[in-house]
């Protein structure tokens, strides 16, 4: 087996028992900021993964990042007053930046045999760097403790180029 096998391998592992393979439709809570700069003004939604997938596929040109509309994956409790991370009871998605110059190409090749939905983000080639999002579907929503471990085994596989804070 080659190293890159053996990598592979390691996140069938990782990833298989939480993050569904293609086909599968999970339902992904979130908020909607209304404004990029201000936590207190949202929606709270819920989409089935490829409702959620149609809806954002559609390319939205903003010239300034403060001016655009944000997402924050999770559960938050109704009489949320702003959506910040204390008041997350459970996270849906994975959420991994890759600001290192890693090809959409290296990132389909990583995630191959996932369900995930990657773009590319606002700086994307300021500076000529490569910059692209991926968002990988839980099969159920995790536990903030349960996410923590995840993230963890997740950076010291992926290492520097793959950020998901």
């Amino acid at each position: 087996m080659t190293t890159g096998e053996e990598e592979l391998g390691f996140l069938d592992r990782l990833l298989d028992p939480i993050i569904p393979s293609f086909g599968q439709n999970p339902v992904i809570p979130f908020a909607l900021l209304h404004r990029f700069t201000d936590r207190s003004v949202f929606t709270l939604r819920h989409k089935p993964w490829h409702q959620f997938i149609e809806r954002y596929s559609l390319p939205e040109i903003i010239e300034k990042k403060t001016s655009a509309k944000a997402l924050i994956f999770g559960s938050f409790p109704l009489d949320t007053k702003k959506v910040v991370s204390k008041s997350l009871s459970a996270i849906p998605v994975l959420v991994c930046d890759s600001d290192q110059g890693v090809s959409i190409e290296e990132l389909d090749y990583r995630f191959d045999g996932y369900e995930r939905f990657v773009y590319s983000t606002h700086s994307h080639l300021v500076n000529g760097i490569s910059r692209y999002r991926v968002i990988m579907p839980f099969h159920r929503p995790l536990a903030v403790q349960e996410f923590k471990s995840l993230k963890q085994r997740l950076v010291s596989f992926l290492g520097e180029q793959i950020d998901t804070t």
